[in-house]
């Protein structure tokens, strides 16, 4: 129940990122498309936060990198 929760949970992050993304490009000859790019960066960066919980049983090696893409991730949206 909790995995098909994270996996439902995951996949509206992918989702909102799209539709960030098409936001964004239908904006993209004006200058504020640019204040959707953190929207998109914070979503797909949950999404791997969420498919590194969910790999981890499977693959600890893919489970890391996931973990360490979402972190970098993170770290450039809260401009550490």
């Amino acid at each position: 129940m909790l995995v098909k929760g994270l996996q439902l949970l995951k996949y509206a992050f992918l989702i909102g990122a799209v539709v960030y993304g098409i936001i964004a490009f239908q904006n993209s000859d004006s200058t504020n498309y640019i204040a959707y790019l953190p929207y998109i960066q914070l979503m797909l960066s949950l999404f791997l936060f969420i498919e590194a919980v969910l790999t981890f049983k499977e693959s600890k090696l893919h489970s890391a990198f996931f973990l360490v893409t979402s972190v970098f991730c993170f770290a450039i949206y809260f401009e550490v």
